[in-house]
């Protein structure tokens, strides 16, 4: 796979992108992103990326090359990140500490 100006994407997918709430999310108020903005960045190291049925439990993703890859979904109370908060800095402790409260 190619990326933008056809130079190809490096995998695993190893670095910072930035998070986007996602156009079927009402917001990230109340979820484990309700401390974050939109543009926020996280850090990613994997290889593979969840292909969602449906776009109803997505609350942010992130571009890679021409691919908009699923970074957070949720399930009423129950919430997964494609990053690792645990290496995302001060946003990804944030994430981490709204875990526990959500």
């Amino acid at each position: 796979k190619t990326g933008l100006l056809n130079e190809p994407l490096k995998r695993p997918h190893i670095g910072w992108n930035s998070l986007s709430i996602s156009k079927s999310s009402r917001g990230w108020n109340d979820t484990i992103l309700q401390e974050n903005h939109e543009g926020d960045s996280v850090y990613f190291v994997h290889s593979y990326m969840a292909k969602l049925a449906s776009s109803e439990n997505l609350l942010a993703e992130v571009e890679y090359g021409p691919y908009k890859i699923p970074a957070v979904v949720t399930k009423d109370r129950v919430f997964g990140c494609q990053f690792h908060p645990e290496k995302s800095g001060e946003m990804g402790l944030k994430i981490l500490r709204n875990f526990n409260a959500n």
